[in-house]
């Protein structure tokens, strides 16, 4: 894989540093996207509500993979980080920008109702794919799937996680291919 190219990569980290990597990528320069959500949080008495990530240990970066390689090496000894690899090639995963779009369109909307999902909670018949047109994820893309009885719109980052959106009536959704 060319060291130059940019894109979007998804990055482990270790031990829930997944905020602190995510903060030393973005002061390299680079983007980054964690899914985060609100959760109740009792301190001294009183109960909070604080914004954490969905699922810990998972950054995703825009950035170049030469970037990614230098920040591995200068964090190796503080945090170790790992790029998701493809199974078959053996290369970092590669997420298409349209891909990830959609996925920040949903997963970073803090909607209480989502559902996220491991690449092992992904078995389904391909369905349809879809464009939302209306409401809180208008533009975002994927497939219609029933998940728990309701159909929604799951965007799927190959082997690394899926999520998927609050039941969408048909009037907010167009057929796309």
């Amino acid at each position: 894989m060319n060291n130059d190219l940019t894109g979007w990569f998804a990055v482990r980290t270790m031990y829930r540093n997944d905020l602190n990597v995510g903060r030393y990528l973005e002061a390299q320069g680079a983007e980054v996207f964690i899914p985060m959500h609100y959760v109740d949080v009792k301190r001294g008495g009183e109960v909070r509500q604080v914004l954490e990530p969905v699922v810990r240990n998972i950054v995703f970066t825009r950035t170049c993979r030469s970037l990614l390689d230098r920040v591995k090496k200068e964090l190796e000894s503080k945090w170790a980080i790992r790029l998701f690899m493809n199974r078959e090639t053996h290369e970092p995963i590669l997420i298409p920008e349209e891909q990830m779009r959609s996925f920040i369109a949903v997963a970073g909307s803090y909607d209480e109702q989502l559902l996220f999902l491991g690449t092992d909670e992904v078995n389904y018949k391909v369905e349809d794919r879809i464009r939302v047109i209306a409401g809180p994820f208008r533009g975002a893309q994927g497939r219609l799937l029933r998940v728990k009885g309701h159909k929604r719109l799951v965007v799927e980052i190959e082997d690394v996680m899926a999520v998927a959106t609050t039941y969408l009536p048909p009037r907010m959704i167009e057929r796309i291919g």
